[in-house]
C-alpha cells in the first residue's frame, strides 16, 4: 500500500513534471555520442524500469551498475575537457524516476525514521535554497536584468557563468541525491535479507571494478582512464579518476575482508579472490587514501578479531592466542610483500610518498608536506566562512570563487579545486548553520554504525554478522576519515557508496 493514497495523483504529477526536467538535464549535460549512447541508454532504462517495477530490485540494479558507470565516457573519447555530467549521476536521476513511478502505485510503509533523517531534510532545504539562489546570481538574475544568461566572466581564471552554473547544478545534485538514496533505503535495511543481497551486490559489481583496475595495471592504462591518470601511471578502474578509485578501496577492501571471514563456500573463495586484487591494485591507484583505508580495516578487524576471541575463550581456550599469532603473521607477511616486490615500491603510492618527503626543505619542514591543502584550500575556505558565516558563498561557488579569494588574499596559488576537506567545503558554501548540521549527520552515523558493531559482538550473534559489521563499520570509518582530506563532491559513485553505508543498520 502506499504511504498516503490520495497523494497518488500528486504523484504522478511529480514523476510527470521530473521527466520533463530530466530530458532538458539529459539534453544539455550527457554527451550525444552514438557509441557511448548505444552502452549507457540501456543501463539508464533498465535501471529506471526495475526500480518502477520493484523498489527492491531497483535499488540492487543500482547498487551493481553505479560503480561501474563512471568512467565510462573516457572508454568513448570524452575526456574531462568535454563538460559532461557524470554519468554515476545522471544513473541516480533515471533510478530516481523510477522510484517517483513506483511511488504513484504505492510503496511499502517504511519504518520509523532514525534521528539522523531530521537534520538531513533540513540540511536539504538549505541545499536547495542555496542552489536557487546562486543559480540565480551566477545567471546575472535573468529574467529581471536581462532576457537570457549571458557568459559573464566569473572569476579571475576567466570561468564564465554557463561553467559557474554547471558547478552550481551538479554540487547540489551531489548533496541532494546522496541524501535522497539514504532515505530511500532505510525503507529496506531493516531486513536482514535486504542488506544480505544488497551487500553482496555491492561486492559483484566491485569484483568488476577491481577487475577492470587488473586490465589497466597488467593491460592498457589508456583503457578507460583519464589524460591526467595516465600521464601519473595512476589507475582508475571504472570510476572517475584515480583518487576516487583510492577511496573505492577503502570500503571495498573491508567489505572483503568480512565477506571473507564471515562467508563459506564459493562465497568465500571469491571474496578472498577480490580482497587480494583489491591490495594489488592498491599501490596502482596513487591515492593515499587508500593506505589509511587498509590501516583502518587492519585495526577494526584486530579489535573485533580478538574481542571476539575473549567472548569465546571458555568454548575455546587457544581462540585467543590463534586470533593474536595470525594477525602478526599478515602484518609480517604484508610487510615482507611491500618491501621486497620492486613494481610495488615504483608504483604511484610510493612514488608520491618519496616525491613529498624528498620536497622538504633542508630545515626538516614536515608542514611542508600540507602546506597547498592546508595553507590553500583551508584557509580561504576559513576565510570564505568568516566573510559569509550564515549563508556561505553559495553551493558550487567555492571552486568558482576560490581564485577571486586567492587573488584578494595575496595567496601563494591560484588554481581552483574542492576545499581539500568535507567539513570545510559544507562551511565555505553554506554557512556555519550548515557545517553544524553537517556534523550532528555525521556524528549521529558514526554512533549509529558503531552501537551495530559493538553489538555484533554477542554470543548470540553469528560468525557472518560479526565480521561483514565490521567490515561495514570499517568502510564507514575509512570514509569518514576521508572526508578529512578530499570531499568527493563531484565523485558520485563515492559519495553514494558512502550513504549506503551509513543506511545499513
Amino acid at each position: 500500500m502506499s504511504d498516503r493514497p490520495d497523494r497518488k495523483p500528486l504523484l504522478f504529477a511529480a514523476a510527470a513534471l521530473y521527466s520533463a526536467g530530466l530530458v532538458f538535464f539529459y539534453i544539455k549535460y550527457v554527451p550525444i555520442v552514438a557509441s557511448f549512447q548505444a552502452v549507457l541508454a540501456p543501463v539508464l532504462a533498465a535501471v529506471a524500469i526495475a526500480a518502477a517495477l520493484n523498489l527492491e530490485r531497483g535499488i540492487l540494479a543500482f547498487l551493481f551498475c553505479f560503480p561501474l558507470i563512471n568512467g565510462l565516457p573516457y572508454v568513448f573519447g570524452i575526456g574531462g575537457s568535454t563538460p559532461h555530467a557524470p554519468t554515476a549521476l545522471v544513473l541516480f536521476l533515471f533510478f530516481f524516476l523510477g522510484y517517483l513511478i513506483r511511488a504513484g502505485f504505492g510503496l511499502p510503509k517504511p519504518p520509523p525514521r532514525p534521528g539522523v533523517a531530521a537534520p538531513i531534510l533540513l540540511l536539504s532545504g538549505l541545499v536547495a535554497a542555496s542552489a536557487l539562489i546562486t543559480f540565480w546570481r551566477y545567471a546575472n538574475f535573468a529574467p529581471l536584468r536581462s532576457d537570457r544568461i549571458y557568459e559573464l566572466v566569473a572569476n579571475v581564471n576567466g570561468v564564465t557563468a554557463g561553467g559557474a552554473v554547471m558547478s552550481v547544478v551538479f554540487s547540489a545534485l551531489s548533496y541532494l541525491a546522496g541524501f535522497a538514496f539514504f532515505l530511500i533505503l532505510l525503507r529496506f535495511v531493516g531486513r536482514e535479507a535486504f542488506v544480505a543481497k544488497a551487500l553482496t551486490t555491492v561486492l559483484a559489481g566491485a569484483a568488476l571494478a577491481v577487475g577492470f583496475g587488473l586490465v589497466q595495471r597488467f593491460g592498457d592504462i589508456r583503457l578507460g582512464n583519464t589524460e591526467a591518470g595516465c600521464q601519473a601511471g595512476a589507475l582508475n578502474a571504472t570510476l572517475k579518476d584515480p583518487n576516487s578509485f583510492g577511496a573505492y578501496l577503502c570500503v571495498v577492501i573491508p567489505l572483503a575482508l568480512g565477506a571473507a571471514l564471515g562467508l563459506r563456500g564459493f562465497r568465500r573463495l571469491g571474496s578472498a579472490a577480490l580482497l587480494l586484487a583489491a591490495i594489488i591494485v592498491l599501490p596502482f591507484s596513487g591515492s593515499l587514501i587508500g593506505w589509511l583505508g587498509l590501516l583502518i580495516t587492519v585495526l577494526v578487524f584486530s579489535v573485533t578479531a580478538v574481542r571476539s576471541a575473549f567472548l569465546r575463550r571458555r568454548e575455546d581456550p587457544a581462540a585467543v592466542r590463534r586470533v593474536v599469532g595470525a594477525a602478526i603473521a599478515i602484518v609480517v607477511l604484508l610487510s615482507l610483500v611491500l618491501a621486497t616486490v620492486p613494481a610495488i615500491r615504483r608504483s604511484r603510492s610510493f612514488v608520491k610518498i618519496r616525491t613529498r618527503i624528498s620536497s622538504m626543505d633542508a630545515a626538516n619542514d614536515w608542514g611542508s608536506l600540507t602546506s597547498r591543502r592546508v595553507d590553500y584550500f583551508w584557509r580561504l575556505a576559513v576565510r570564505m566562512m568568516a566573510d559569509f558565516p550564515l549563508t556561505g558563498v553559495g553551493i558550487g561557488a567555492y571552486i568558482v570563487e576560490l581564485p577571486n579569494e586567492a587573488v584578494l588574499h595575496r595567496a601563494r596559488w591560484r588554481n581552483a579545486d574542492s576545499a581539500e576537506n568535507y567539513g570545510l567545503q559544507v562551511g565555505a558554501e553554506l554557512g556555519i548553520p550548515a557545517l553544524a548540521l553537517a556534523v550532528w549527520i555525521f556524528w549521529r552515523i558514526f554512533l549509529r554504525s558503531a552501537r551495530t558493531w559493538k553489538a555484533s559482538f554477542g554470543r548470540d550473534s553469528p560468525r557472518y554478522r560479526t565480521f561483514m559489521t565490521a567490515g561495514c563499520f570499517a568502510g564507514l570509518v575509512s570514509m569518514l576519515a576521508a572526508f578529512f582530506f578530499h570531499t568527493y563532491l563531484g565523485s558520485y559513485e563515492i559519495i553514494l557508496l558512502f550513504w549506503f553505508l551509513a543506511a545499513l543498520p
